[in-house]
């Protein structure tokens, strides 16, 4: 670290870092839903049954692609929303977390760093200072930004919320800054804070979820949700069949979610991440007798089609053929080459004194 950053205030070095490094952050890609290959992909699975095709035009109907105008939209909204919380509650700190492992670099190739650098070019105006790892009591009232991009079963983010518990009191409120969320993960995520009032009651501040969050469903959630809004109604032993069918086909001891980003397809505990990249049938799960490559997912070249199928199919070795760059759709955000003072850093470590 520099003489130069070392005499600087964690908030100055965060601006030059962000202005130095804005121009990165974006770029043009889009990823929309590739619907003449799903209307094929439909189409085999009612070729082999009736049901089967039902529930393959469940799953398109249930898919959504999040552009990453959509994405921005939502951090946007956030923001907004923080910032009203910040004036009505006239919080006189405002701390934007980067989560990291105790001891370990704050990682930029992380999701949730590059969010929470996105979330600072929309609050950089009213936040106070920039931690990571913890944070430590105050007299003073707090509010703590924690972001990241989504968060489907909840156990990272609950991890850190439950880190982050040990070392605050009732004046720091946490913030959840996560454009989208489950429902298991919120509950996940609200236990901790249980826990941590049951340890020590009253001494804890609030856990705050944005209204601006959208929450994401399983297929069974939206089956529910679905049939139950249309004016038919179907009968609650029909969605109960249903969803044992969806159940019956797909369980593999985990909740999937149908949604996919411009910047990142999740991996398979958290989507059906060989069925979009792939357009692996819904009735084989992994790669077994796979009836040819078909990308549910749109402007994915040939190139990164096939490098993902012989990642995920053939199980090569990953470092010796398939990169995140020959992912569709790419986290590019990974690829971000950051600079402070003109030299390149690998970690906001390097960054911060």
């Amino acid at each position: 670290m520099s003489e130069i950053s070392s005499s600087l205030s964690r908030l100055e070095i965060m601006e030059d870092f962000y202005q130095e490094n804005k121009d990165k952050l974006l770029i043009n890609v889009s990823h929309p839903i590739n619907e003449t290959n799903f209307i094929e992909w439909i189409e085999r699975h009612h070729d082999i049954d009736t049901n089967l095709g039902i529930l393959a035009s469940d799953f398109r109907r249930y898919t959504t692609h999040i552009s990453l105008g959509l994405f921005m939209d939502q951090i946007g909204k956030i923001s907004a929303h923080i910032r009203s919380l910040v004036m009505t509650e006239k919080y006189v700190n405002v701390i934007l977390f980067f989560s990291g492992v105790q001891g370990a670099p704050v990682k930029f190739e992380k999701s949730n760093t590059w969010v929470t650098i996105l979330f600072y070019g929309y609050l950089s105006d009213i936040i106070t200072d920039i931690k990571f790892v913890h944070v430590n009591e105050t007299d003073e009232k707090t509010l703590i930004i924690l972001a990241d991009d989504a968060s489907y079963s909840g156990s990272q983010y609950a991890s850190v919320v439950d880190t982050l518990l040990k070392y605050t009191n009732h004046n720091q409120d946490i913030m959840v800054a996560i454009p989208y969320i489950s429902k298991k993960a919120k509950n996940k995520i609200k236990k901790k804070k249980l826990e941590s009032e049951k340890i020590q009651p009253g001494k804890k501040g609030k856990l705050i979820f944005s209204n601006e969050t959208e929450t994401i469903y399983s297929i069974e959630e939206n089956i529910e949700l679905d049939e139950k809004s249309t004016e038919r109604k179907m009968k609650e032993q029909n969605i109960d069949t249903k969803k044992k069918m969806w159940r019956d086909l797909t369980d593999i001891g985990y909740i999937r979610y149908t949604m996919y980003f411009d910047h990142k397809l999740a991996d398979g505990l958290s989507t059906y991440t060989d069925t979009y990249a792939l357009g692996n049938p819904l009735h084989i799960q992994r790669c077994k007798d796979n009836w040819g490559v078909l990308p549910l997912i749109g402007n994915c070249n040939e190139e990164q089609t096939e490098a993902i199928n012989r990642f995920r199919c053939k199980r090569v070795e990953p470092e010796t053929d398939v990169g995140w760059e020959k992912a569709c759709p790419s986290p590019f955000y990974k690829g971000i080459e950051y600079k402070y003072k003109g030299v390149v850093v690998k970690s906001l470590y390097d960054v911060f004194p």
